[in-house]
């Protein structure tokens, strides 16, 4: 419900400045990229995209999509990722999309700080966006990486099911319904409603006896796993460990391209802060972990 202000826009960019340099040091990037030819919202043509996305992925169209399932199409598609550690609160971002247009290289920042269900729709969301690089920024562009989350995360043959456990039923059974597909697939209790409503208005039936404004209370009431809890546990993860799960689990090359580039005498503490947009004492961190 955060709106992206010129604010936001702006950081972004400089954002963007600052990691031109760093891609004459990438060397593992596979710029084979697919490429959606049309981003129509059209509810069929969205599920065969996603449909198709899966297929590519290996993942059938009733199983549970992992963010591990997603994270090899950015590398294989020009795309790298940056995890990062931003917190659970007060954050615009949970993820942020920078494309840079004449090295045609996109960076995608992923907050692991957020809840798992959140964090696997903006990737999902991101992946879109990577798929569709004519319409980064546009409105359009948008509405398209929303759909395309929504059903390659929570697909027509899950929500048919779940539509036929609502139909004719009270309110109260069809939240508990959707709450349990929710928890089974790690998604949030709004795509599942979403993606449930969208195949009834497909197939002329009624909206679901549920209004948005409860779902999200529902929804909100509640705490969820995050990313970081996922691969760490309670602790708090050492300079180390971070870099070494982001080469690892996300298969980025990215602190690879930072550490050749703070090493070539490039860049300093105030580049890491900068660019990762993390605190000074965590650029000092990871600076020394880079360099040492």
């Amino acid at each position: 419900a955060t709106k992206t202000t010129l604010e936001h826009i702006e950081k972004a960019k400089r954002i963007g400045y600052l990691l031109e340099p760093l891609v004459s040091h990438l060397t593992t990037l596979d710029v084979d990229q697919t490429i959606f030819r049309s981003a129509d919202t059209d509810y069929d043509h969205i599920q065969r995209l996603a449909e198709n996305r899966r297929a590519a992925l290996g993942v059938s169209q009733d199983a549970v999509l992992d963010y591990t399932n997603l994270i090899s199409a950015f590398g294989a598609n020009g795309a790298l990722l940056v995890p990062v550690l931003w917190g659970e609160t007060n954050r615009h971002e949970n993820a942020l999309h920078i494309l840079l247009p004449d090295e045609n290289v996109t960076f995608v920042y992923l907050n692991l700080d957020a809840r798992i269900e959140d964090f696997k729709f903006w990737m999902a969301h991101e992946l879109a966006h990577v798929f569709t690089p004519a319409l980064c920024g546009k409105d359009e562009g948008e509405d398209f990486a929303d759909a395309f989350a929504g059903a390659i995360l929570f697909t027509k043959e899950l929500a048919e099911a779940v539509h036929l456990k609502c139909h004719g039923k009270s309110q109260q059974h069809c939240i508990a319904a959707l709450q349990k597909a929710a928890d089974k697939h790690e998604v949030s209790l709004f795509t599942v409603f979403s993606q449930v409503n969208a195949y009834r208005k497909r197939h002329g039936c009624e909206p679901l006896p549920v209004d948005q404004t409860t779902i999200h209370k529902i929804r909100n009431s509640g705490s969820g796993e995050t990313v970081r809890t996922r691969i760490w546990g309670k602790q708090i993860p050492s300079p180390g460990l971070y870099v070494d799960a982001s080469r690892a689990i996300f298969q980025s090359p990215f602190f690879d391209a930072l550490r050749l580039l703070l090493m070539s005498g490039q860049g300093g503490v105030g580049y890491v802060q900068q660019v990762l947009d993390i605190s000074k004492a965590d650029a000092v961190a990871i600076h020394a972990t880079l360099t040492n």
